[in-house]
Order: structure tokens, then C-alpha cells, then sequence
């Protein structure tokens, strides 16, 4: 978005908006003036990158890094805007990321593979096909681990108890969740809590 610049937007209520932001000007490098408007095809990367981008620029020593980092992404996003696939394997592309983020984004109760290749407009078997052969891993396995992921998020940055955690993220009891967040982590979820500076004895107080 460039200074003085007025930007409209429209959500859906099924296909929410979100925004990440960070200020930069491209004055100590001068390099060709990108484009207004790039489609980053991988949300999910470009979102976690430009996270730990603020992050490292809150702090001075490390704001080399951090200026590196996004150097790096807006140099991604530039070369795949030329290089992106075209035709029917940019669509597979497409649809399996969108696929993805919703898994991610709806991860307190992820959407069941067989609705996501539904939605997608592809048999299951294909879908999951698709799915790792874009990401590297199936969308069974990805929807556990954005399970787990959103319940690192909980334990570390909320009071809940594990039970209110697995049920939150709809598991059919404690001892299931714990088993799977142990098989993924190497932890127990009550370890990983304290690992991340939380005492068990603080866990369900307010903080």
C-alpha cells in the first residue's frame, strides 16, 4: 500500500479477511519499484514469515535479520509472480492452499479431508494426491499437526486446563489428545506447558 493511498476491501462471512502488515520503504536498495498487487499463493508461509519479521524487528540487533527475512519474501513473491505455474496445475496449486488455510484457520474444528476435496471439486484420493504433492505431506497429516498447533497456541497462551484445550479443538477425550500431542511433539501437553514457563499450578487462573 503506498503513502497517502485509500484501499477498499470486501469479506465473506464463509472467506474471512485477515491482515498482516509491516512498514518498509525501499530507499537503501534501489531495485525496480514492484508492483501495487501480488498474489502470494502460500498464505500460511508468507503470514508466519512476516510475523517473525516484526518480532525480530523489535529488537535493534536484530533488525539486520529481520530486513533479510522480508528482503527474502519480497524477492519470492516477485520471482513466483513470473514463474507461477499457468493453466490446470496453478488451479491444483490454488485449491490446495486455499485448502490448507482453512485447515489452519478453522483447526478448533478442522473440516474432515473428504469435505475439503468436496469442496475443491476433486475426488478424495485425488485430492490427497494434490495435497502432497504441493506441501510434501497429505492433508490428513496436515490437519493433525494444525490440530497440535493450534494447541501449542493454547497452552501457552491461554489459562485453560488441558481438558478444556481437547475439548476445544473437539477431541473425543483427554487421554486421545495427549497420545497424539505426544506422538507429534515428543512432549506430554502438560510438559510442553511447563517447558513454555507455565506451572502446572497456574494452570486455570486467570492471567
Amino acid at each position: 500500500m503506498r503513502p497517502g493511498g485509500t484501499y477498499l476491501a470486501k469479506q465473506h462471512r464463509s472467506d474471512r479477511l485477515g491482515v498482516t502488515y509491516v512498514h518498509f520503504d525501499m530507499l537503501s536498495r534501489p531495485v525496480s519499484e514492484p508492483g501495487e498487487v501480488h498474489e502470494v499463493l502460500d498464505v500460511g508461509y508468507a503470514d508466519a514469515l512476516l510475523r517473525r519479521v516484526v518480532e525480530l524487528a523489535a529488537a535493534p540487533r536484530q533488525m539486520h535479520v529481520a530486513e533479510a527475512l522480508f528482503g527474502g519474501l519480497l524477492l519470492d513473491v516477485l520471482s513466483g509472480r513470473s514463474a507461477a505455474a499457468s493453466g490446470t496445475a496453478l488451479h491444483h496449486r490454488q485449491a490446495v492452499l486455499e485448502a490448507a488455510t482453512l485447515l489452519r484457520e478453522q483447526a478448533d474444528e478442522p473440516p474432515q479431508v473428504a469435505e475439503l476435496a468436496r469442496r475443491a471439486g476433486y475426488s478424495p484420493d485425488h485430492f490427497a494426491r494434490l495435497f502432497k504433492s504441493v506441501l510434501g505431506v497429505g492433508p490428513q497429516a496436515f490437519r493433525i499437526q494444525s490440530r497440535i498447533d493450534r494447541a501449542k497456541g493454547l497452552l501457552t497462551e491461554s489459562s485453560l486446563t488441558i481438558t478444556q484445550i481437547a475439548q476445544t479443538l473437539r477431541y473425543e477425550n483427554i487421554y486421545f489428545f495427549s497420545r497424539q500431542f505426544k506422538a507429534k511433539t515428543g512432549l506430554t501437553p502438560s510438559d510442553y506447558r511447563r517447558r513454555a514457563g507455565l506451572d502446572a499450578d497456574s494452570v486455570g487462573r486467570p492471567r
